[in-house]
């Protein structure tokens, strides 16, 4: 959660995105080095702008304490206009 909440700050006062949601409680399991691993981890929803993920995915990747620090997009196609606005007017153009 320490870390978390530091990426998160940072996140948002760097202006790369408009929100971070925390979400606790995931577990993953995956393969890292020809082992299968089992870790709790926590999940960070990022509301950002498509131009600001590269910014974002530099950030993380320099902040994260993994070597290979999970950073994906998904495109918002639709949605509360308001709240679309807020995140437009919150996060600057590059």
């Amino acid at each position: 959660m320490e870390v978390a909440k530091k990426l998160s700050h940072g996140i948002i006062t760097n202006k790369l995105a408009a929100c971070v949601n925390i979400i606790p409680a995931v577990t993953s399991v995956y393969e890292w080095e020809g082992k299968i691993q089992e870790d709790n981890e926590l999940l960070l929803m990022i509301k950002t702008k498509t131009g600001k993920v590269d910014d974002l995915t530099k950030f993380v990747r320099e902040n994260h304490p993994y070597s290979v620090a999970e950073v994906i997009s998904t495109p918002i196609d639709n949605g509360n206009l308001p709240y679309l606005k807020w995140i437009h007017d919150s996060v600057p153009d590059n």
